[in-house]
């Protein structure tokens, strides 16, 4: 007696990446796009927050598309800790407070004198908070 079993077929599987083998310091741009959050942070190690989180997805688009673009290649070795640690914001006070006291001025000094791209940004956010601070005060 033969019984008839239904074939499962399965979705191709992607292959995992060893992570004991590697390290982020000279992975493929093709290992570094396999992997996934989890995996990211568990090599990373350290302190993982949520601005290393959106630094990570933020860095996987680009190496996709300058991969369509035919700027780098698949097998190429790059530094991935350093590329994400670029991406990582940090908050300048200096920079803030340069933007909401003297507005508009003070971003345009920040922008003049500060080669620092968290000074520059830190001066937006503190002119952003000005305007904010000032539409409450007006509307109540």
């Amino acid at each position: 007696m033969t019984s008839s079993h239904p074939v499962i077929e399965s979705a191709p599987v992607k292959p995992k990446v060893n992570e004991s083998s590697l390290n982020l310091e000279s992975l493929s741009v093709e290992q570094f796009l396999s992997l996934s959050k989890k995996e990211f942070k568990d090599m990373y190690g350290g302190n993982f927050s949520f601005k290393h989180a959106l630094a990570f997805k933020s860095l996987q688009n680009e190496m996709r598309k300058s991969l369509r673009l035919n700027q780098i290649s698949a097998e190429d070795k790059l530094n991935f800790i350093q590329a994400a640690e670029e991406r990582v914001f940090k908050f300048n006070i200096g920079g803030f407070v340069c933007g909401f006291l003297l507005g508009l001025i003070g971003v345009g000094l920040a922008h003049i004198f500060s080669t620092d791209k968290d000074f520059r940004r830190s001066s937006w956010q503190g002119l952003g908070a000005w305007i904010i601070l000032l539409l409450v005060l007006v509307v109540v």
